[in-house]
């Protein structure tokens, strides 16, 4: 099991969350086991398997008006 933070901008509100959730559920060709969204710190955690399409989730989210960035959080 992987787990990974991120940073993103343009999250307002619990509808930006549930779209983002959706997004990285969709386009991150991954097995998500959980993924915690927080618009008010500008925060992804992820827990997942296999190999996550970052690049994919960041331009998806990128057409949502949402910027990724793709470098985890240490």
């Amino acid at each position: 099991m992987i787990n990974q933070s991120f940073h993103i901008t343009g999250l307002h509100c619990k509808s930006c969350e549930a779209i983002t959730k959706n997004i990285f559920n969709e386009y991150g060709n991954a097995t998500i086991s959980d993924i915690q969204v927080n618009a008010r710190e500008g925060l992804i955690t992820l827990s997942y398997e296999w190999i996550l399409d970052i690049a994919s989730v960041q331009n998806e989210l990128m057409e949502m008006g949402y910027m990724l960035d793709i470098t985890p959080i240490v």
